[in-house]
């Protein structure tokens, strides 16, 4: 951290040519470079960590979507490391209920991914966070379905 640091502090940013391609494409990555590095910066600042900011936004699609006249769909993807046995159903019904305070179309995509894992010889994940290409695959075939029979009227 103290060498992004430093290297932030001359540049204002990192040298992408000499990133590994995989880490600029990370969650994580993103999270430490433009969150943490982001509190430590200013010693003043240390504190502020950031906080979970996902209602907020909601709420502000939702402004958006009112003002502008277009409709919301909140999809929900899967944590891919275990599909069968999974460890984060209660997630996923926080985000149920943030998408119906907004009223907002939800659709949870873990039984589109176990239907499709359980169909294809293929992965539907690349790795716990991120599906493979069969994965987006199954994640716009079930979008489009839910669009087509309960977003367009």
């Amino acid at each position: 951290l103290e060498v992004l640091l430093e290297q932030e502090r001359r540049e204002t940013g990192l040298n992408l040519a000499r990133m590994n391609p995989y880490l600029a494409m990370s969650a994580l990555y993103r999270f430490v470079r433009y969150r943490a590095l982001a509190a430590f910066k200013d010693k003043d600042r240390r504190a502020e960590l950031p906080k979970d900011t996902v209602e907020q936004y909601l709420r502000e699609l939702s402004r958006l979507a009112r003002e502008n006249r277009f409709k919301v769909l909140v999809a929900v993807f899967p944590y891919f490391e275990s599909l069968e046995d999974y460890p984060l159903g209660q997630h996923h019904e926080v985000m149920r209920a943030l998408a119906a305070a907004q009223r907002f179309h939800h659709l949870d995509l873990l039984p589109a991914f176990r239907r499709c894992a359980a169909e294809s010889p293929e992965r539907v994940g690349f790795d716990p966070l991120h599906p493979t290409p069969s994965g987006h695959l199954c994640a716009a075939s079930a979008m489009a379905d839910y669009i087509l029979a309960s977003v367009v009227r």
